[in-house]
């Protein structure tokens, strides 16, 4: 019989820890089963849309040479798809940067 943990609501800890040196916010979800998201991992999620962006700057910019065989329309929709993409990934990188911004500002004193 498999035996399956009560869902119960998640708890969010903040604690400040030492990390290189600097006090940063521990955001720590205690559920059954997952992980914690801490101040670390938002960090690491902000390279990787930045990063993610910048390839799919790349994508348009090999696009737009036009030595391809899509139409044109095609090709329009394909790179407007592609900036689309890019504009929710600019949208939810800054989201990010300004709470990084938000916590380090609440383990500094300020």
């Amino acid at each position: 019989m498999l035996r399956f943990p009560i869902a119960r609501p998640p708890t969010i800890i903040i604690d400040p820890v030492p990390y290189y040196g600097v006090n940063h916010l521990v955001l720590t979800r205690a559920r059954f089963g997952t992980g914690s998201m801490t101040f670390v991992d938002i960090v690491a999620r902000v390279e990787r849309l930045e990063c993610l962006s910048i390839g799919l700057s790349k994508e348009i910019f090999t696009w737009k040479e036009c030595n391809d065989p899509l139409l044109y329309r095609e090709r329009q929709d394909y790179l407007q798809g592609i900036r689309d993409a890019q504009s929710g990934i600019e949208t939810a990188r800054v989201a990010l940067a300004h709470a990084k911004q938000r916590l380090a500002a609440l383990t500094d004193g300020g």
